[in-house]
């Protein structure tokens, strides 16, 4: 079953180029490359507020792979969050990446790696257990965080169209910022109803 795209962590200026390439004729010529500096600006700021459930599963990824490392841990380190290198780096950065074929290197940062976010061990019936570091404080809501991307992104359709925004059950079928938030959210791999979110900025408080 298709389960549709997985949330992104990153996102180029390339990589939403070619997200907003069907839906450039909607926005004036003169003011694209302006309305796509803040949409990138936008999405860059959704992206650093990582849920932390974002954090804990890239965490969990990269204990298990340690404990049995190979190269696939560099292609992990590759992908993390900004958040989650945050935390692996604390107040000393990571050494560089060894070669994908230095086992004994890999092995090492793995070791590394797991001093780092291993935090707490005590006895288990059979085993020794521990918890991995991670936030402390619960990050932005889910809806909280989509609200300041749409916001950001709303402002820079306004910007640049001189246009309101509505929601598609508002008017006609295919609104242009409807169409924007379609490709935008699909670009990041976000999971949300578009119209609902359009709603929440239109009764956002002032």
């Amino acid at each position: 079953m298709n389960k549709g795209p997985k949330p992104r962590t990153s996102l180029c200026r390339e990589e939403l180029l070619q997200a907003m390439e069907p839906v450039r004729d909607l926005i004036p010529e003169d003011k694209y490359d302006q309305f796509l500096d803040r949409v990138y600006s936008a999405t860059e700021i959704y992206l650093d507020l990582d849920e932390p459930s974002i954090v804990a599963k890239e965490l969990r990824e990269l204990n298990q792979i340690c404990q049995n490392p190979n190269h696939t841990l560099l292609n992990i380190l590759g992908d993390i969050s900004k958040s989650t290198k945050e935390i692996l780096d604390g107040k000393t950065p990571l050494p560089p990446l060894p070669n994908i074929e230095d086992e004994a290197g890999i092995a090492e940062l793995a070791k590394e790696i797991r001093q780092r976010i291993v935090v707490q061990m005590k006895p288990l019936s059979d085993r020794m257990g521990y918890r991995l570091i991670g936030r402390s404080k619960a990050g932005r809501p889910p809806k909280q965080r989509l609200r300041v991307l749409v916001s950001f992104t709303t402002a820079a359709y306004v910007n640049a169209t001189r246009k309101e925004y509505r929601r598609q059950w508002d008017g006609d079928d295919d609104l242009p910022f409807h169409q924007i938030l379609e490709k935008l959210f699909c670009a990041l791999g976000i999971k949300a109803n578009i119209d609902e979110a359009i709603r929440r900025q239109q009764i956002r408080p002032h």
